[in-house]
């Protein structure tokens, strides 16, 4: 973490990109987040602010300590790349590069095809489910969907598979 200082506030910089969390409103005092990114609960739950006057006849610092509550942010859902497969195939899902940043997240899946030839899903609740691409004499496109959730909240993305006809 690099310091950063001004004539009445020293904060921390977090991301390095040269501006502090907090900012003091001169002459008001009211101080404000400067810099959301540089707060995240994950690293630390509080932050020591140290504020310094001087009035021109005396000088006086105070620490404050700011409580930083934690958000719960979505998870980002990722159905990975549309494929092209012959019928009579076994096709694999993935949505195993879905992910949470929060710290720890444990996340659900939901697949559910909403286009094409009904297909079996091996599990709808897999991170990698499977099934058999259907034969056909033209090409077929199917398209999935997950949806990822953290328990409290979700994300969705979806896939095309096509089925090419291998006739």
């Amino acid at each position: 973490m690099l310091l950063s200082t001004d004539e009445s506030l020293s904060t921390v910089d977090t991301d390095s990109d040269g501006t502090g969390v907090f900012a003091i409103a001169s002459p008001s005092g009211v101080i404000t987040v400067n810099d959301d990114d540089d707060l995240n609960y994950e690293e630390w739950s509080s932050a020591l602010l140290t504020v310094s006057a001087n009035n021109g006849t005396g000088y006086d610092t105070e620490t404050i300590t700011i409580t930083v509550t934690d958000v719960n942010e979505p998870p980002e859902a990722d159905a990975g790349p549309d494929q092209v497969v012959d019928g009579g195939d076994t096709v694999f899902l993935d949505a195993s590069s879905s992910s949470d940043p929060d710290a720890g997240a444990s996340l659900v899946f939901t697949w559910a095809q909403t286009a094409g030839p009904t297909v079996t899903l091996s599990s709808s609740t897999s991170v990698q489910p499977t099934f058999t691409a259907p034969e056909s004499t033209s090409a077929t496109t199917l398209i999935f969907s997950v949806i990822v959730s953290d328990g409290t909240n979700t994300d969705s993305d979806t896939v095309t598979i096509t089925v090419t006809d291998v006739n």
